[in-house]
């Protein structure tokens, strides 16, 4: 970051400020992570990267949701969508409405949650990214479980065990554990 503001680079700064971001909020320093974030955010506004201003606002919403503020995660995430909806990053897309589904699933808002994260997983896999998709498939699952719908929670979260295992992915026997306790509740309801 020294190097990116000693030659006046305001996108590599704030790419520098977003990926300290992220290693604050990985590390559980979850202000110190909004203090990038904000910074970042400021830039991006100030040189008109609205690619990267979409993207900070998602991850500023990952950081409040980490601190439990998810109404104002919930507010970030749709400022995001509608960045990255307007500069036509699927990619990110996906990522943004899965977050928004997943926010509204935390505060039992099954109702709001269902159409973000069917069209998280309708964009991941038009773009083909698997990755995202069996990722997308996974949040749709819990949402419904949330709601009681075992047996479809059951179906989509296996696509994602299913995925998991054919990459060798090490969270994939952690998930199939989880999707076993799930059937077992499947079982005992019927």
């Amino acid at each position: 970051m020294e190097i990116v503001r000693a030659i006046g680079n305001k996108r590599g700064e704030g790419n520098a400020l977003g990926n300290l971001g992220n290693a604050y909020r990985n590390l559980g320093k979850i202000e110190q992570s909004i203090g990038c974030y904000e910074q970042h955010l400021a830039l991006a506004r100030e040189i008109g990267d609205r690619n990267g201003e979409g993207i900070t606002l998602g991850n500023l919403g990952l950081a409040f949701n980490a601190q439990g503020d998810v109404r104002r995660a919930i507010t970030c995430y749709e400022l995001a969508l509608q960045i990255v909806r307007d500069i036509g990053n699927r990619h990110s897309e996906v990522y943004i409405l899965g977050s928004l589904g997943n926010a509204h699933t935390a505060l039992g808002e099954i109702d709001q949650a269902l159409p973000y994260l069917e069209r998280s997983v309708e964009i991941a896999h038009e773009v083909g990214n698997r990755h995202s998709e069996a990722m997308a498939r996974w949040n749709l699952g819990w949402a419904y479980q949330q709601q009681g719908d075992l047996a479809r929670a059951v179906e989509l979260m296996q696509a994602n065990v299913d995925f998991k295992r054919a990459i060798g992915h090490p969270e994939a026997e952690q998930r199939a554990t989880e999707l076993d306790q799930l059937r077992q509740r499947l079982r005992q309801s019927q």
